[in-house]
């Protein structure tokens, strides 16, 4: 737990390094989505330019949920950050098909299980070196979900709007991660 964003975020950061490092060094390629991050001047007619400008991209990392990077393994666990028909936000999904590079760069929806709503300790549920299948989740009320990328939610501040556009995901803690791999 953290006191400040700030420190979640460089927290999920390292996480998402380290989680990258230990696949590779296992030999499993992950696959990466990685935000457009977009600004405007506030009150402009003009559109959105996506922007590297870290200053917009810290006020995007402090005001929106969804993270700069996601990364997809088999047994990835999310939760939520919005809410829709199908799930509930922090509600948690498990990711058992990795979606392609072709899948990401073409913006494709993503295909997940999303946990009973009233299922909290998923993380001691799921043994991440043997995953459950497809067929056990739906038996034990899980439900099979597709997750889409953010709309415009512009944040403003100092005459700067912005939005992210990323997965409506973001991972859950560090108890995806070990020595031992994923």
């Amino acid at each position: 737990m953290y006191h400040r964003k700030k420190s979640v975020n460089a927290a999920l950061n390292g996480f998402v390094d380290d989680v990258i490092k230990i696949l590779k060094r296992d030999g499993i390629e992950p696959q990466v989505a990685t935000s457009k991050d977009y600004q405007k001047v506030t009150d402009s007619r003009s559109d959105l330019q996506e922007t590297t400008d870290e200053t917009v991209l810290n006020l995007l990392d402090q005001k929106v949920r969804e993270p700069r990077r996601l990364v997809f393994y088999p047994g990835a666990l999310f939760e939520a950050t919005v809410n829709t028909e199908d799930y509930s936000q922090s509600q948690p999904m498990i990711m058992l098909d990795v979606p392609s590079k072709e899948d990401l760069v073409n913006e494709r929806p993503l295909n997940l299980l999303a946990a009973p709503a009233q299922d909290g300790a998923v993380d001691q549920t799921i043994d991440f070196r043997n995953l459950p299948s497809e067929e056990l989740l739906l038996s034990k009320n899980w439900k099979k979900v597709t997750v889409d990328l953010s709309g415009e939610r512009l944040v403003t501040r100092s005459n700067v709007s912005a939005c992210r556009k990323q997965y409506t995901l973001r991972h859950v803690g560090a108890s995806t991660v070990s020595e031992h791999g994923p």
